[in-house]
């Protein structure tokens, strides 16, 4: 961060939040990483509302109601932290609660919000789980057919690209135990 400062001056604001977002964005996921290790969930619910609040101020990418969803999320004892997920303008939001607190989370969530939007939001309960792995498709991607037209796919494309080390991420929505 202190690098961006450096060069501030050199760059509009907006280029300088944006910025200032992907910076911090990875600051704050290395640190959940660890605090996940730790079983800091505080921590981590922290750095997941800091991550929303500069989603939303920085990168201008939320809106009023999920802003809104965060905020009513936080005012629940037991939630520890929560943000917008997905490509924004609109979506949804993860929400890291304490188990004992899910019950009162989805009552407050879906109360308020119809109270305010006169319409109903959705609540859905996930456990947390390993996330993303590396996965070698290599061979898997050798054997598929695309479409009516019988194209087979290989390990490589036509550009050159390899395709046998790939990231598949899996998106999970995380409750304490």
């Amino acid at each position: 961060m202190a690098q961006l400062e450096e060069v501030k001056d050199n760059m509009s604001d907006v280029e300088y939040r944006r910025a200032r977002h992907v910076i911090g964005e990875d600051q704050r996921t290395l640190k959940t990483v660890e605090s996940l290790k730790n079983k800091a969930f505080n921590v981590v619910g922290t750095n997941m509302t800091a991550s929303h609040n500069s989603l939303r101020d920085d990168y201008e990418v939320s809106c009023e109601e999920l802003d809104f969803l965060v905020k009513t999320a936080l005012s629940v004892p037991g939630v520890y932290g929560s943000r917008m997920t997905g490509g924004g303008f609109g979506g949804c939001t993860v929400t890291l609660v304490d188990a004992s607190a899910v019950d009162t989370l989805i009552a407050t969530l879906q109360e308020q919000y119809v109270r305010k939007y006169r319409n109903r939001c959705e609540c859905y309960v996930a456990s947390p789980a390993a996330g993303a792995g590396l996965a070698d498709l290599a061979g898997a991607l050798d054997t598929i057919e695309h479409g009516e037209s019988g194209v087979s796919s290989s390990s490589s494309s036509s550009s050159g690209i390899s395709f046998a080390d790939i990231w598949v991420p899996v998106a999970i929505a995380a409750l304490s135990a």
